[in-house]
């Protein structure tokens, strides 16, 4: 932290492979230097027990704009650190102790914040105003007593943070939770409200009766409404299905909330839904109501193992769309075995594979229509999480090769 008082032209810092964590002190060397305005955590840098932590966090200000924090899923029950073994709990309360004074020190200066939603002072920074807020990330898991006060404190806080332009919601939600992610919560809103300036929307596990999609959101150009974690490594990772749930809304309750929502605007979407009886009316909106859309993104989950998936039907209907530029599809194919754990295959995975790549092209070739269409890319599983996007790109038709990226968990 000294050194950075000689580097004046230095604005942000990032901790990276601090073996033992971030001791407090060393942060507050930091915190004293109005240059910094931004502090990045990597995932190989978090806090450490190392006393003294703060005592008073509401007595702490600071100039800091940005702070960003790991969000991951916690996968590892124990860990050795400064020679003693430290359990999840452990890491939890050091974690909390040491994020509150950060964060609501920059109550009066926060511009964008990425913090686990597990950890962080919630309940006491939805009692604060956030003038300056533009960017909102709450990821990793909600805590199991989130029942008890997520549903008042995280609307309160979203509802103290007016000027925002993107707000991003993806927390797992343990077993021991019956709520869907809170945004403004069931309520209904009082006054003239509105996120007039919310450009980028995305929630994992949406209510549809959450007052945030009878809400005014004239800026708004990119919406998800997703899961978290993806469902189809849910259903294959133990570790994943035997903590946390996987509600996927049916396609009538997705429906029900883009039409109360009337997105005209975006020009970025992504689904994920359960097929029902309303499926051909919601492909119908997005084919129909949304005149800028450029990238979508489908996740279209079978009612039953015994359903089959009518793709063409589905990839004809989204061909109607003149601006799409990008198309990314999970259809959850009924010969899909889908991502697996340890060294042996299950039955017709490489077969199935063989098939996706013929059903890529294909699909391509039934999305020539778009004029404007760069890739269509299918969910391709493999021997663990995350999956990857396999794309199928209008450039490389000819010589039918496809390439993979890894896909955004």
């Amino acid at each position: 932290g000294i050194e950075v008082a000689y580097l004046p032209a230095v604005r942000s810092v990032t901790f990276q492979a601090a073996r033992y964590g971030v001791p407090w002190e060393a942060l507050k060397l930091l915190l004293r230097t109005p240059q910094i305005t931004s502090i990045t955590f990597s995932d190989s840098a978090t806090f450490t027990r190392v006393a003294p932590f703060p005592a008073d966090a509401f007595s702490m200000t600071f100039t800091l704009e940005e702070l960003s924090y790991p969000t991951l899923i916690q996968t590892v029950v124990v860990k050795q650190s400064m020679g003693h073994l430290v359990t999840m709990s452990d890491r939890r309360e050091v974690k909390m102790t040491c994020l509150s004074p950060l964060v609501l020190g920059m109550r009066q200066t926060a511009r964008a914040l990425t913090l686990p939603m597990e950890t962080s002072p919630l309940r006491e920074m939805a009692c604060l105003d956030w003038p300056e807020m533009r960017r909102l990330h709450l990821g990793g898991s909600f805590s199991r007593d989130a029942d008890q006060w997520i549903p008042t404190a995280l609307p309160t806080l979203v509802r103290r943070m007016t000027n925002l332009q993107h707000l991003e919601l993806t927390a797992a939600l343990p077993i021991w939770t019956t709520i869907l992610c809170p945004v403004l919560g069931r309520a209904p809103l009082t006054g003239s409200f509105e996120l007039r300036h919310l450009r980028s929307l995305t929630i994992a596990h949406p209510d549809p009766e959450d007052a945030i999609f009878s809400t005014e959101l004239p800026s708004l150009t990119r919406l998800s409404l997703r899961d978290y974690p993806r469902h189809y490594d849910g259903r294959a990772e133990p570790y994943y299905y035997e903590r946390w749930r996987s509600p996927i809304p049916s396609a009538t309750r997705v429906l029900s909330m883009l039409r109360r929502m009337r997105p005209y605007g975006l020009t970025e979407l992504e689904l994920v839904y359960s097929a029902d009886e309303s499926d051909s009316e919601l492909l119908d909106f997005v084919t129909d109501r949304l005149p800028m859309l450029r990238h979508l993104e489908l996740h279209r989950y079978r009612r039953t193992s015994h359903d089959i998936v009518k793709y063409r039907d589905i990839v004809r209907k989204l061909s109607t769309i003149p601006t799409l530029v990008t198309l990314r599809l999970n259809l959850d194919f009924e010969d899909d075995p889908g991502p697996y754990i340890g060294d042996e295959e299950p039955p017709g995975f490489s077969r199935y594979h063989s098939r996706l790549i013929k059903l890529g092209w294909e699909i391509l070739d039934l999305l020539d229509p778009c004029p404007r269409l760069e890739h269509v890319a299918l969910v391709s599983h493999g021997t663990q999480p995350p999956s990857i996007w396999r794309p199928f790109y209008r450039s490389r038709r000819d010589a039918r090769v496809p390439h993979g990226d890894r896909v955004n968990m």
